[in-house]
């Protein structure tokens, strides 16, 4: 969600929305309902799980550790 920059001050989606989200002159009439409740589910999260975000699903995972000789 951020830059590498962004992730290593601590920033993640709360901040986000907190920040990012805004919407000028919304109408009055605005539903916030799917809003509220993705904000929600990221407050959840971040507090289970803090800010680091999770490896894609699509990355190739890690080589195996290799045995070294002694």
């Amino acid at each position: 969600m951020h830059t590498r920059a962004g992730q290593e001050q601590g920033r993640g989606l709360m901040q986000w929305w907190d920040s990012g989200a805004q919407v000028r002159d919304e109408l009055p009439t605005a539903d916030h309902r799917y809003r509220d409740e993705l904000i929600e589910i990221h407050r959840r999260d971040e507090m289970e799980n803090g800010t680091t975000p999770r490896p894609s699903r699509w990355q190739a995972p890690p080589p195996p550790p290799t045995a070294t000789a002694m």
